[in-house]
């Protein structure tokens, strides 16, 4: 570099980084959430203390790996992939309906119930 900050004609510059190969590098990063393939590798790659297999399997078992999945019976108001239940009181404390219809946000809050209480939350737990 010159005393200015510009390539010497003898200095290789190295080619800038396109934008198709930064929007390939994101999409290698993160998995897709909107397909049962991307929601797989997301929960897998969460720290679920060795029983990452299990915490799949509860996810299948609340939801059928849906993002959309409701229910409303009872006293329940579960939402997302795992269910997450907003009755009552609960929903005082807890994120909101929009925010957890959001697939990373839906796993995420449930891993970390999960290192909080273990899988105890899940009726589907016991059902596996």
């Amino acid at each position: 570099m010159s005393a200015i900050g510009l390539a010497t004609p003898n200095t290789p510059v190295e080619a800038p980084v396109t934008s198709q190969e930064a929007l390939q590098a994101t999409l290698t990063s993160q998995p897709d959430l909107s397909t049962k393939e991307g929601i797989i590798v997301y929960i897998k790659s969460k720290d679920w203390k060795g029983q990452e297999e299990h915490a799949l399997a509860i996810a299948v078992c609340e939801s059928n790996l849906s993002a959309k999945a409701f229910n409303g019976k009872g006293k329940d108001f579960s939402i997302g992939i795992y269910q997450i239940n907003l009755h009552g009181n609960l929903a005082l404390t807890r994120p909101s309906r929009e925010w957890l219809e959001n697939p990373r946000n839906n796993i995420d809050y449930a891993h970390g119930m999960f290192l909080k209480e273990g899988f105890k939350p899940w009726s589907c737990s016991k059902k596996i």
